[in-house]
């Protein structure tokens, strides 16, 4: 995971819990 943007991060975290809900 790269740390450099929060942004980037909490991009990835939202993206990561939808993947979780439609899998």
């Amino acid at each position: 995971m790269n740390g450099r943007s929060p942004l980037g991060m909490a991009e990835g975290l939202e993206r990561g819990r939808q993947n979780e809900s439609l899998q």
